[in-house]
């Protein structure tokens, strides 16, 4: 036989028997996986074979009807070589097989294809093979499924072999080992029962485990099979158990639920029990199982300043990320523990000499970089030299617990800097010791030392006396017998004899039909309590105050109706005598006078006719709040008034509009009329001779405001001079232009009249923009 072959042979052997291979009938699920080969190679054989020092054994095969070959005729001795598929396709042409018996004779194989079943260590343990008597090559795709199908087969020969062990540790095991139903009834038990308790195990199965319980440990046993029942482990648990000759022994469970059945653990610890120093070690296993429920536990080695990691349970690696492997690497465990926690790991050759348990909670960093908080319990346990040691431990993850610990801390040092910057402190009355205490917060507002210790009767009397003190007396009294909580505000004297408010909150706390307990809160708020009756007093000042400022108003509003009627009444008269007077003047110049004198009076009667007229708006803008709005289209608005203007358009005017067609809003339609003409006559008036006009209208819609804009490349304005009396009546904004400086001025009032409000931006020689808010209703 070739030597690479040989030189795996046992290790190999070792595990095919492990896995009962050989001399076994086939097995179903092995079947399955040599017809699907078969099926998606399309290849009459498919194997799976496994080889021996004589032979070659067909655990599965199809297409074939033979148990066994000689070694020295396998193709799988190849096959099982190589680390993936070894294909022959043409076995006359190759020297290795050319004279084979099964390619020279039946079944004349002229293809085959093998692939190695390699376990989870590496091992190859057989090959799934195909073959056929034609030429033949197998495609991508079913090398791939040829791959596959031999983890499967790997697969089932591990779960075969776990199968087996279990069924060999269930019956072998030196342990009470049984299956047990969620109401106690016994399902199976091993050969142990029989052996600790002297019952054949058909007296055992499809009884009760009640049945043969001391009657007093039924209570505890009953809570237990509720613990399982609930998903909980059992360990340790521990009652006794009636044997065929009518004594007891002690048995020792572990147990847990699984499938809805409770699989257990037991050991007879009757003979422990009884001895002394058994019993010793026994309640030191319990205690180290109560007191150190870990998430992983380790043996480690001291030898000097070093420290290595002999052995961990596999949650090791579920925490922390690390394999036992890593971890072993020297130095390594010192490295992931948290630099300003070094101090806290003792386990060096000074540790050993202690023989003492430690406790220590440090910081490691896990695999992925997350700095995780540990309890670490550990004992050393034997001392090999002064220098070598050996200690165990258990160590569970308490990064939960440990941040909550911090929140916790962190909040109630923020509470307590927060209870100081709002000068709010607690208090706590035990009521069936009448022991009250104070936080550092109440001491300071009562202004007295923190370590001070108040009774009730000293609380009571710091609050002022009569009206506070009697009702803080009351509320205490009835939070204590009827359970009432409070709230109030009331007075209280400092033990430096200031005056201050206070809110005191109580809330009872009651057990058993009785208050017990009595706590709460105390704030100073003497500066809002203060603040608060100041604001009262000026209210009522306010108040006063603004009922005479209603009757000033009253009494100038009837003024001006007055001072109204005398204007309308003047301005009439006034309207009467100029009309007098130009009819009288155009008769004048109608006669041969002196026409330059007839001239001037005529003059002068058309600018007293025109300041009547701007007089008259002025009173029309102070009525506005009288007239009635109506919606109006902003876009027709523009047009209409631009049409208008069109007389004073020149060639030179361009007018852009740049508007929604539907935007409307709700106005005084001559008051916009009028804000428009100003507007955008002022833009054709105060444009620059050099350049041609150019306008442009904007309307939009912002908020609850309608906007208008109005710009220009006019002349511009110079706010920094015009600014404060830009919209003041009788200013002008050019000499050279004639006007009466009433435009804008009537612009502002008709805006503000309508709610709105208008604003300017203007550069000297670059043009102006003029920008009109109206409310939309």
């Amino acid at each position: 036989m070739d030597s690479a072959i040989n030189g795996h042979i046992t290790h190999r052997q070792q595990l095919q028997e492990h896995c009962n291979i050989f001399d076994t009938t086939n097995q179903s699920a092995l079947d399955r996986l040599t017809q699907m080969a078969a099926l998606i190679c399309q290849t009459p054989i498919a194997l799976i074979s496994f080889l021996s020092q004589e032979r070659q054994w067909l655990k599965s095969k199809v297409g074939i009807n033979i148990d066994s070959t000689p070694i020295e005729h396998a193709f799988c001795t190849y096959a099982i070589r190589q680390p993936d598929i070894f294909e022959v396709e043409n076995a006359t042409k190759d020297v290795r097989f050319a004279n084979n018996p099964f390619v020279v004779g039946e079944p004349q194989i002229r293809f085959y294809a093998g692939q190695p079943l390699i376990d989870a260590n590496g091992t190859a343990l057989g090959t799934l093979c195909v073959i056929d008597k034609q030429l033949r090559q197998l495609n991508d795709y079913q090398r791939q499924m040829l791959r596959l199908l031999a983890q499967q087969a790997v697969e089932v020969l591990s779960l075969q072999a776990q199968k087996q062990l279990s069924e060999a540790f269930f019956e072998l095991a030196p342990q009470m080992l049984c299956i047990v139903r969620a109401d106690g009834l016994l399902v199976r038990v091993n050969s142990e029962w029989e052996n600790v308790l002297q019952y054949a195990a058909e007296k055992l199965i499809g009884n009760s485990i009640f049945s043969f319980i001391h009657p007093a440990d039924i209570a505890s046993t009953q809570g237990a099979l509720d613990a399982l029942n609930n998903g909980e482990a059992i360990r340790g648990f521990v009652n006794r158990y009636r044997c065929a000759d009518g004594s007891y022994r002690s048995i020792q469970w572990n147990a847990r639920k699984t499938d809805g059945l409770i699989f257990a653990s037991g050991k007879d610890i009757t003979a422990e029990l009884n001895a002394t120093e058994r019993m010793r070690q026994s309640e030191e296993r319990y205690r180290m199982v109560t007191e150190l429920v870990s998430d992983y536990v380790y043996n480690l080695k001291i030898e000097g300043e070093h420290i290595e990691i002999e052995w961990a349970s596999d949650n090791i690696e579920r925490i922390l990320g690390y394999s036992l492997k890593e971890l072993q690497q020297p130095g390594m465990w010192q490295s992931i523990v948290h630099p300003d926690d070094q101090c806290k790991l003792t386990l060096h050759a000074q540790r050993l000499h202690q023989q003492a348990e430690s406790c220590k909670e440090y910081r490691v960093k896990t695999k992925a970089g997350k700095w995780i908080w540990v309890r670490d319990h550990n004992r050393v346990i034997s001392i090999a030299s002064d220098t070598v040691g050996y200690v165990i431990g258990a160590t569970k993850d308490i990064t939960k617990e440990k941040e909550a610990e911090i929140a916790l801390l962190h909040a109630k040092d923020l509470l307590e800097q927060t209870g100081k910057a709002a000068r709010i402190g607690t208090w706590e009355l035990d009521v069936i010791n009448l022991h009250l205490t104070w936080s550092s917060v109440t001491c300071m507002i009562h202004e007295v030392a923190a370590d001070f210790q108040p009774t009730l009767e000293s609380a009571i009397a710091f609050y002022k006396e009569g009206e506070s003190r009697q009702q803080i007396s009351d509320a205490v009294q009835k939070a204590i017998e009827q359970g009432i909580p409070f709230d109030l505000t009331l007075e209280l004297q400092t033990a430096n004899q200031h005056l201050i408010w206070v809110r005191a909150i109580g809330i009872p706390e009651w057990q058993n039909g009785r208050c017990v307990r009595l706590y709460g809160a105390f704030q100073d708020i003497d500066k809002q309590k203060r603040i608060q009756l100041a604001l009262q007093q000026q209210q009522k000042v306010l108040s006063e105050r603004n009922r005479q400022l209603e009757q000033l108003i009253q009494l100038s509003e009837r003024q001006n109706e007055q001072l109204k009627e005398y204007t309308y009444i003047t301005s009439h008269n006034l309207r009467a005598a100029v009309a007098n007077m130009l009819s009288l003047t155009d008769l004048l110049l109608s006669t041969p006078h002196d026409e330059q004198l007839l001239g001037m009076l005529h003059q002068a009667a058309r600018r007293l006719d025109n300041v009547i007229a701007k007089m008259n708006q002025l009173l029309d803008v102070s009525l506005a709040m009288h007239q009635q709005k109506q919606p109006v289209n902003v876009l027709a608005t523009v047009q209409e008034n631009l049409a208008f203007l069109h007389s004073q358009y020149t060639e030179h005017v361009q007018v852009s509009l740049q508007m929604p067609t539907t935007l409307t809003i709700l106005v005084i339609p001559a008051y916009l009329d009028s804000i428009l003409y100003n507007l955008l006559s002022n833009a054709i008036k105060y444009s620059r001779p050099d350049t041609p006009c150019q306008i442009t209208i904007k309307a939009y819609e912002k908020s609850e405001w309608v906007v208008i804009e109005v710009i220009d490349n006019g002349i511009g304005i110079d706010l920094q001079q015009h600014r404060d009396k830009l919209f003041r009546i009788g200013n002008r904004l050019s000499s050279q232009q004639e006007g009466k400086g009433l435009g804008l001025y009537l612009t502002m009032q008709q805006v503000e009249a309508m709610g709105g409000s208008i604003e300017v931006e203007s550069q000297v020689g670059k043009g102006s923009v003029f920008r009109i808010y109206l409310p939309k209703t």
